[in-house]
């Protein structure tokens, strides 16, 4: 027996987080684009690859990757109830590494970075 609500399997309350995802994965992509511009003029003034704005940028990167795992999922999830496993997995694992990023960059320029 299938209970589908609104032809898809979300309940409100996933159907609202789907979205969320989807708003965050075009904010997160527009700030990925802007920071890469700024790491480009970065590159160019210092010529070194340890700028701040390179460890941004990768946490930005996992960022964009768990939101774009996180909308696949919940668009297979709206097919078949199930959705895809290993992207949720994935999704999970993008964000603790892009956490892990952060933090590292955070510690580094408590210690004078």
């Amino acid at each position: 027996m299938k209970v589908l609500n609104t032809g898809s399997h979300f309940s409100e309350d996933k159907f609202n987080m789907a979205i969320l995802y989807a708003v965050l994965l075009c904010v997160f992509f527009t700030l990925l684009g802007v920071n890469y511009k700024k790491y480009q003029e970065d590159k160019e003034r210092f010529e070194d690859e340890d700028s701040p704005l390179y460890f941004t940028m990768g946490s930005l990167n996992m960022i964009v990757i768990h939101c774009f795992l996180k909308c696949w999922h919940n668009f297979s999830y709206s097919y078949d109830g199930v959705g895809s496993m290993m992207c949720e997995m994935m999704a999970h694992i993008t964000l603790l590494f892009s956490r892990i990023t952060m933090l590292t960059i955070l510690i580094a320029f408590a210690f004078g970075w």
